[in-house]
């Protein structure tokens, strides 16, 4: 008797779209009851409470089988791409890699790694010994080219910190490296530390000295690492400790482009970690350098990772840019990186002094990802903002009336 009741007063369409319900909402609103219905409901004996639960357990039900199936698709989307990802990067990739010049320029340069008295910090209190030891190494390449033994290379770089004695302060400074560039007899790219502007700043420098003309194109580093080269907010670290206090000057960061022209071919110049910016690189090359040259001091890491992250670093942006890259450290690991990423040349042991002389491809031509910068990463960046803000989207379904639970299957105990 009371199905018969029910059917007679429940329509086909029980409920009408009233809005989107959030998935999990219990309530008896999710499905809107026609005038009248509940009355009759309750008369016949049958809790409108209980009705509402089983219809949102319907609606719950159906609305999960709709999310397992998305998940299920983007599960398979995402296998699919897994796997087929490298491929289709491998084929894209392949004539994107740049051309060789075709005058097939090279050139012979020369690495000097002067080496440190001993390993960490406590050599800055010795740095007339380091600028010594450059000098020394410098002289034996020198005595090496007249002998026949090695060829007259058109470039000798220094490491960053060869000179921690400012040359344009001290003049036995001065007149000892312009002594030592005028014996070997070709422009060096000397690594030093410049005191000024002010009383309390100091530049971290690459000085290209010819033996002729003296010091000219000088590069500034332009990325300072903040609590290392320079105290950020230096009154707070201070109260907060004492050891910011080690830091007694801050480094002045430069400008431009990282171009340094004036020797033998333009020069792209990074100092120590400027290599881990991509951008950095990427500037001196577009304004036209032909090959990129990494002057770094690793004498406070000792025989950490460090240094071997570094070369890594280089290797990567010899690929990007598709320019030779030479790494000199003070201590190691000085390196000469052909435009396809490989260690053509290589120091030894560490904290060992060495010279390495090689022939290099000088190139002019731009590699995709210096004609294109960081446009790729900017879009990258956006997908994953996208993707971020649709995952967090709340989940909501509409009630389908035509979807609506059978009112036997609701009464029923």
């Amino acid at each position: 008797m009371m199905l018969r009741v029910v059917r007679a007063i429940v329509p086909k369409r029980v409920g009408r779209r009233e809005r989107a319900v959030p998935v999990g909402v219990k309530s008896f609103s999710v499905i809107r009851i026609r005038s009248g219905f509940r009355h009759h409901v309750d008369e016949a004996g049958v809790g409108a409470s209980h009705f509402g639960r089983r219809a949102v357990a319907h609606h719950l039900k159906f609305a999960n089988r709709k999310l397992r199936e998305k998940v299920s698709r983007f599960v398979g989307a995402a296998a699919a791409l897994v796997v087929s990802g490298p491929v289709i990067g491998a084929v894209l990739a392949w004539p994107l890699a740049p051309a060789p010049d075709r005058d097939g320029a090279t050139t012979t340069v020369a690495l000097i790694q002067g080496s440190v008295p001993e390993r960490g910090l406590a050599f800055e209190d010795r740095a007339r010994q380091v600028l010594d030891n450059h000098i020394e190494q410098t002289a034996k390449l020198a005595a090496q080219i007249k002998a026949g033994a090695v060829p007259r290379p058109s470039l000798v770089v220094w490491p960053e910190d060869a000179s921690d004695v400012d040359p344009f302060d001290d003049t036995t400074a001065y007149q000892a490296i312009d002594a030592a560039v005028k014996a070997i007899g070709v422009p060096v790219l000397v690594g030093a530390i410049l005191q000024g502007p002010g009383p309390t700043h100091r530049r971290n420098a690459g000085i290209l000295w010819s033996p002729t003309t003296g010091p000219a194109a000088t590069y500034i580093k332009r990325h300072p690492v903040p609590f290392a080269e320079y105290i950020p907010l230096r009154s707070l670290a201070e109260f907060v400790s004492s050891d910011a206090k080690l830091v007694s000057q801050d480094m002045v960061a430069g400008h431009g482009d990282g171009l340094v022209q004036g020797g033998p071919f333009p020069i792209g110049d990074v100092i120590c970690f400027e290599i881990a910016y991509d951008g950095l690189v990427r500037s001196s090359v577009a304004a036209g350098a032909r090959l990129v040259v990494v002057q770094t001091n690793n004498a406070t890491f000792g025989h950490t990772a460090e240094t071997y992250q570094q070369l890594a670093m280089s290797q990567l942006r010899a690929v990007e840019t598709g320019r030779t890259v030479l790494q000199v450290a003070t201590t190691g690991l000085s390196a000469v990186i052909g435009p396809d990423g490989h260690i053509r040349l290589r120091s030894g042991k560490l904290y060992t002094p060495a010279i390495l002389v090689a022939n290099v491809p000088l190139r002019t031509v731009k590699t995709p990802a210096t004609r294109v910068g960081a446009i790729p990463e900017y879009f990258l960046a956006g997908l994953g903002f996208v993707a971020l803000a649709w995952s967090i989207k709340p989940v909501r379904r509409s009630v389908d009336p035509d979807a609506a639970p059978d009112p036997e299957e609701m009464v029923r105990t």
